[in-house]
């Protein structure tokens, strides 16, 4: 007769511990969730920091443009607009200067964004503009702008000045 072995096949694995198939599925179902509330926040967070730089960009142009158009119409005397017309596309600003000198200056919407072109220079004072429209009210003088924020619809804001000198 042959000796049997101590320990056969079944007693190479009993020693051994390891994971059933169940187990290992909970536990990829739970990182499965844990990456993905992770991902998900990331992902709201820069959402939510892009949108916050296209309105603050959006604002920088808004200031700009405000502040070159101001000054041009704090200065002015006359201009093309006609009051109580429609909004117009552009619009002419002009003044005579301590020199004694007629100035002029546009401001008009072009691809590089809004255009002031003063005594024949250009200078794109905002950029990203969709859509500007000047109108004049009394000494009032508006500018709606809207501005693109990267995605999102557009950010508008009215500005409006008054025409001090106007005659």
């Amino acid at each position: 007769m042959e000796a049997k072995r101590a320990g056969g096949p079944g007693r190479l694995l009993a020693g051994r511990s390891g994971f059933t198939l169940v187990e290992v599925l909970v536990a990829v179902s739970i990182l499965t969730m844990a990456v993905g509330m992770v991902g998900s926040g990331i992902f709201q967070s820069l959402s939510v920091q892009r949108s916050w730089q296209g309105k603050m960009v959006a604002t920088k142009e808004w200031r700009r443009a405000h502040s070159w158009f101001v000054g041009d119409a704090l200065n002015s005397e006359t201009t093309n607009l006609v009051d109580g017309a429609p909004a117009a596309d552009t619009v002419t600003l002009a003044w005579t200067g301590s020199d004694e000198v007629l100035h002029t200056a546009t401001y008009r919407l072009s691809e590089s964004g809004l255009v002031r072109e003063f005594d024949g220079v250009e200078t794109v004072v905002a950029r990203k503009v969709v859509s500007a429209a000047f109108s004049l009210s009394g000494k009032l003088l508006t500018l709606d702008l809207e501005v693109e924020t990267g995605g999102e619809a557009p950010e508008s804001a009215s500005l409006k000045t008054y025409l001090r000198l106007l005659q």
